[in-house]
């Protein structure tokens, strides 16, 4: 459950950084800072297609596929919301 719950502020806070800011090492500074921060917690995907190519390639466990793929989503919503409610 804590991974669930890191992969959604994770998610949302990467996603967060990556509407606000076009520059390129901007966005891959918040990557690996989200990377560092979170992966003692869990797995630090923050992409849906990273989480299907290691379950398709047997690295993630396939029982974790939908609560990850949901987690992200859910991580991409409360960033939209985020950046509507702060740029407007």
């Amino acid at each position: 459950m804590k991974s669930i719950i890191v992969e959604i502020l994770g998610t949302a806070f990467f996603l967060y950084s990556i509407l606000l800011s076009s520059n390129p090492l901007t966005i891959g500074c918040a990557l690996a800072i989200t990377i560092f921060v979170t992966s003692k917690f869990a797995n630090g995907h923050f992409n849906p297609a990273v989480t299907l190519m290691l379950v398709s390639i047997g690295k993630h466990p396939v029982s974790l596929l939908i609560p990850y793929l949901l987690s992200q989503m859910v991580g991409s919503l409360i960033a939209v919301n985020l950046v509507n409610l702060t740029t407007k």
